[in-house]
């Protein structure tokens, strides 16, 4: 009886081992909404245009029709909410992947 039970014991130690507790990327190959996040807060643009100050705690990132490019880029649709500004406008915009950091640009 033990010999079932320590079996389905290990079995289950794997599979839970197996699962990722991160974030599921955008699309595959892209950034998380995490990465896709602050590489849009490390856009200047974006900050420029921002006269109130950003927790980045409590930004969400809408991202819709996102695609993966041959040449590595993520293109989606994308528009940030941050607490006292509410929505911006939604952008096209592309993320590059260079030396493992995410990069974001209109």
């Amino acid at each position: 009886m033990m010999q079932p039970l320590g079996m389905l014991a290990i079995v289950g130690a794997l599979a839970l081992a197996g699962c990722s507790s991160g974030e599921a990327p955008l699309i595959a190959g892209g950034p998380t909404p995490t990465q896709a996040i602050d590489a849009m807060l490390g856009n200047t643009r974006i900050l420029e245009s921002q006269s109130v100050v950003i927790v980045r705690d409590r930004v969400k990132l809408d991202a819709t029709d996102c695609a993966k490019h041959p040449n590595s880029v993520v293109t989606c649709r994308v528009r940030l909410y941050s607490i006292g500004r509410g929505w911006s406008a939604p952008s096209m915009g592309r993320f590059t992947e260079t030396g493992g950091q995410w990069s974001f640009d209109f």
